[in-house]
């Protein structure tokens, strides 16, 4: 018992002890023990027992001080930094498939950062809770982490800027591809415009010649009509004469058939 009192008596002091003895029980065990000291068994039991649960006490204070910072779950500070970065990781990814590019050049640097500077104070206040030992072999790790989102923070806002710059120039791209679009199709209605009335203009000059050659032929067959009907009229009137000098001598049946075909020619001659 004397030497345990001892032990405890060499180490109450230490910094991962006083770190952890929140409510200074570990560090009056020695006197605890020093009273109940030479007082028989059953002190002595009950010395023993005090020290497990001064012990146990202690093991649960270091235990969750430790968790707070490295427990695998929501509990643990830099696995909760950890899920924060992989959800702004899918949320940035979602973003890029859901929504307009302007959207999530805006909102970029609040989705790739949101929460973590938080988390960072809340891994940062659970490592200073640690013992000066181990919170000093924690700290170099964690000051990687921090510089890491610091620059993770850093880097978002060059994104943003790099992701406008971006924009910019895939708009001045795009509206001078338009504008060449625009251009060509102007160009093709002009040319198709153009061969639209030529050939238009060909067929006009067509019809034109086709009317000309109309107007010819109508002029010649009323030539070749007029002709004729002065050729008819003066085979009527010789019909005429005919007939009269018929009449005049009275030939009789001699030239019954003359006058009979002279008669035919007479009434079909206005026909012609």
């Amino acid at each position: 018992m004397g030497f345990l009192s001892g032990v405890l008596g060499a180490v109450k002091n230490e910094n991962e002890v006083i770190t952890y003895d929140v409510n200074g029980h570990l560090n009056k065990l020695p006197q605890e023990i020093n009273k109940k000291m030479y007082k028989g068994p059953h002190e002595f039991c009950l010395a023993l027992s005090n020290i497990g649960a001064v012990l146990g006490y202690y093991d649960a204070e270091v235990n969750r001080r430790i968790n707070a910072v490295v427990e695998n779950n929501s509990n643990g500070t830099l696995y909760a930094l950890q899920s924060q970065i992989d959800k702004n990781i899918r949320n940035l990814q979602d973003s890029l498939t859901t929504k307009k590019y302007e959207d999530v050049v805006a909102q970029w640097k609040d989705v790739v950062t949101d929460g973590l500077t938080a988390l960072i104070k809340s891994a940062e206040s659970a490592i200073n809770e640690l013992d000066t030992p181990l919170k000093t072999k924690v700290t170099n790790d964690f000051e990687k982490i921090k510089t890491a989102v610091n620059n993770l923070n850093d880097s978002a806002n060059r994104d943003v800027d790099q992701l406008r710059r971006l924009g910019k120039k895939v708009e001045e791209r795009f509206s001078t591809l338009r504008l060449n679009v625009y251009t060509e199709i102007r160009n093709q209605i002009n040319a198709l415009d153009e061969t639209l009335k030529k050939a238009f203009a060909e067929i006009k000059k067509s019809i034109s010649a086709v009317e000309k050659a109309l107007a010819q032929v109508k002029s010649n067959l009323a030539s070749w009509s007029e002709a004729a009907m002065r050729i008819v009229n003066a085979g009527i009137k010789k019909c005429e004469k005919l007939l009269e000098r018929l009449d005049e001598e009275n030939y009789g049946d001699r030239y019954a058939t003359i006058r009979k075909n002279a008669e035919i020619l007479q009434r079909r001659a206005p026909k012609l």
